[in-house]
């Protein structure tokens, strides 16, 4: 017994208790008339004798609790703190010196080769005496038995299980978690950990969602917050396009059947007669702020100024803000932005600024203003499709698509009052190509703002008619730097456009051109849709690709 470093009468008291124990158990069932089986009996022999080892952590912590400890002897750079925390104290641990007074006694005694065990079981009150001020300690935290951190100063090196019950408990708010594991990654993971025992189904946890591998340095805290993962989406090419005598693969994530085939066959039409042909006409952003004055007399003054000597202080300041933006005009409808107004309060001091957006400007959202005014970058795109290509790849004529396009996309948008809607399908292609390259999709509202227009023009010199189609947009917004741009996937699909960045001698051109790549493509898709109407095959393709088990994409999709 010795050998083990135990107390020879602590253990003859231990078998003695156990010598009681079963005695007592063995009067009763005799006193009850249960019958014995010697087997079961003779198995419970080596329990007994286990517990003559489960003295030793009771010696242990007898020794720990008596032992006074010469605490003011200690050198300060010396001492390895114990954190004791208080369950509403999280903010402000308190720090107790024990630790290296215990491994300092244990590395002087007799028994320093052997390993030195600390069991501290909740809950266990301890009172440490120093300069007159007692400190006491409480569990860590008592959630479900949940064990307890070791060591709460550095959650970095706590285990996942106990970050998560400080998140349920608000000691750690789940919004901070990667500043404080100081792991985007790890920090996903213990928050959707947290979603899961919060909801009702508690599947997120253990779902599919992949959340491994991506770099979230560029997501957190510039384009989403509160990340639990990723959701991948196929992307797929349609084309090549001829546009502007350039061939471009479009992008497209998109999950509908058919978009990117049928896609492909507007591009095959378009290129066979020479290819898209595209211009910007207008390239700027307009902010339309509400401004309040006191009277109508201070209204007509602040007009004045703006429309004689402070256009020009106007200018100045809005243009001292950007090497890319340019103040171009101001419309006296309280127009500006946030300098601007500030150079309006030094000159009337009464001003009082509501909002600088009013939504005069029309920012995501279809507006009639949009279409007059115009917004961001306004493209035109069009084509000449030869009669029989018309014929041999779109599978109708020139007269059924004209036709259709006056009833359906011009006469029919009509009767429904629609804001910009004059097209088949252009948002379809918007949202997929947006998607791509990392733009923001809540501009596909006014950037599809669309009109597409189709006519039948003489060919001469084959005595035919063939196809004239354009498709004008007023309002699509796009960039080529800053947000979804900057992630990495994103980024490739700008790359192999050929856009990535600002341009190196035309700040903006990028951005031009990725417009003018995007409406090119949306003219494609109109195409090759308004077919498949004029010819009855969308439906047929539809159910073929999208509830038939077995299907050839390439014989049902291009029929569309």
């Amino acid at each position: 017994m010795r050998k083990i470093g135990s107390c020879l009468i602590l253990a003859i008291f231990v078998l003695l208790n156990g010598l009681f124990a079963f005695m007592s158990a063995f009067l009763t069932i005799k006193l009850f008339g249960i019958t014995i089986n010697p087997i079961l009996l003779s198995e419970a022999i080596p329990f007994l004798i286990i517990t003559i080892g489960f003295e030793k952590p009771f010696a242990l912590t007898k020794t720990i609790l008596t032992t006074t400890f010469p605490i003011t002897q200690i050198e300060e750079n010396n001492v390895c703190n114990i954190v004791m925390l208080d369950v509403d104290a999280y903010d402000n641990p308190t720090e107790i010196p024990i630790l290296d007074i215990i491994l300092s006694q244990h590395h002087s005694s007799s028994k320093a080769s052997l390993p030195l065990i600390i069991d501290l079981t909740s809950p266990m009150v301890f009172q440490v005496v120093q300069s007159d001020v007692i400190i006491e300690s409480h569990p860590l935290i008592e959630f479900n038995d949940t064990s307890k951190p070791l060591d709460l100063t550095d959650p970095t090196i706590m285990s996942d299980e106990d970050v998560l019950l400080l998140v349920i408990n608000s000691k750690i708010s789940h919004y901070n978690l990667e500043k404080i594991l100081k792991n985007n990654e790890r920090a996903v993971k213990v928050y959707r950990a947290f979603l899961s025992h919060s909801s009702i189904m508690k599947t997120l946890e253990i779902s599919i969602l992949p959340m491994e591998g991506y770099d979230y340095l560029k997501v957190m805290g510039i384009c989403c917050e509160n990340v639990i993962g990723y959701m991948p989406i196929p992307i797929r090419v349609a084309g090549p396009l001829k546009i502007d005598d350039e061939l471009f693969h479009i992008p497209m994530a998109t999950t509908e059947g058919c978009l990117v085939a049928s896609t492909s066959r507007g591009c095959k039409a378009i290129n066979e007669g020479g290819g898209a042909k595209t211009v910007v006409i207008q390239d700027l952003m307009t902010r339309g702020s509400c401004v309040e004055f006191p009277n109508i007399i201070q209204v007509a003054k602040a007009k004045h100024w703006l429309e004689n000597d402070g256009n020009d202080i106007v200018k100045h300041v809005f243009n001292s803000t950007s090497r890319f933006a340019k103040l171009k005009k101001l419309k006296i409808t309280a127009a500006g932005c946030e300098k601007a107004l500030e150079v309006m309060n030094n000159h009337f001091s009464d001003i009082q600024i509501i909002s600088i957006s009013r939504n005069y400007c029309s920012d995501k959202k279809p507006a009639t203003i949009n279409w007059i005014e115009e917004r961001e970058k306004s493209v035109i795109t069009e084509a000449i499709i030869p009669g029989n290509v018309v014929q041999k790849v779109l599978k109708t004529n020139v007269e059924a698509l004209v036709k259709l396009n006056i009833s359906k996309n011009l006469v029919g948008s009509a009767i429904a009052g629609s804001v910009g809607g004059f097209n088949a399908h252009a948002t379809n292609m918007v949202t997929a190509i947006y998607i791509a390259p990392g733009q923001g999709l809540a501009q596909n509202v006014k950037s599809s703002n669309c009109i597409t227009i189709m006519e039948s023009i003489n060919n001469s010199m084959l005595n035919t008619k063939d196809l004239h189609i354009t498709c004008t947009i007023p309002s699509i917004e796009v960039g080529t730097i800053g947000g979804g741009t900057t992630l990495g996937p994103q980024s490739v699909m700008l790359k192999m456009l050929g856009v990535k960045g600002s341009h190196p001698t035309m700040p903006g051109e990028n951005a031009k051109k990725l417009a003018r790549i995007i409406y090119a493509s949306v003219m494609a898709r109109e195409l090759s849709l308004c077919a498949a109407l004029a010819t009855g095959h969308l439906v047929k393709s539809h159910i073929i690709h999208n509830r038939a088990a077995k299907i050839s994409i390439l014989e049902s999709c291009l029929m569309s």
